[in-house]
């Protein structure tokens, strides 16, 4: 299955992942699907607002969207995505989507409004992202859970080729 993974930014008191940065989530994640046995696509929300990388979301069947602005302020670079842009990718794909990361958490900026995009995805992972798309993709088991310490390993290294798909690889990327 072909996986694509959107990057619509984390930004939490302990987790920086808006550009230059990328979080931990996002290469946890995509360690969990290659693990599976599935290749994965990288986008930035800032490339799908400029257009880039049109045919990553086109040629997948599952749509993994991670983000989730905590701490609402000014950024280097990026944008995280909004309540509103998030409900119009994932009104406009076709195939299953789960919305991860601190977002599907704890909403945004703690207000709870990841609920409202309840009737756009197929599943919201409300623990962490990885374990529940591993279980997905490995026994199309549904189960919110936290990874375990094997998995958190395996799944950091395998996850770390995702980092040559950000715009940013080499550099300035700064790897949180």
């Amino acid at each position: 299955m072909n996986v694509a993974l959107l990057d619509c930014y984390v930004d939490e008191p302990s987790c920086l992942g808006v550009p230059p940065y990328i979080s931990p989530y996002v290469r946890y994640t995509a360690g969990a699907v290659l693990d599976a046995g599935h290749e994965i696509s990288y986008i930035t929300i800032d490339e799908y607002r400029n257009e880039q990388k049109a045919d990553v979301l086109k040629k997948a069947q599952l749509l993994i969207i991670i983000g989730g602005a905590i701490v609402p302020g000014r950024y280097l670079r990026g944008t995280p995505a909004s309540v509103n842009e998030i409900r119009s990718i994932a009104s406009n794909f076709s195939g299953k989507k789960i919305l991860g990361g601190p977002v599907a958490r704890f909403g945004f900026s703690g207000d709870r409004k990841a609920g409202m995009l309840g009737d756009v995805v197929n599943f919201m992972a409300k623990k962490d992202t990885d374990a529940f798309v591993y279980d997905l993709l490995i026994s199309e088991t549904i189960e919110d859970r936290l990874r375990n310490e094997n998995e958190w390993t395996r799944w950091s290294i395998k996850g770390s080729e995702i980092i040559k798909q950000h715009p940013d690889f080499p550099f300035p990327l700064i790897i949180e």
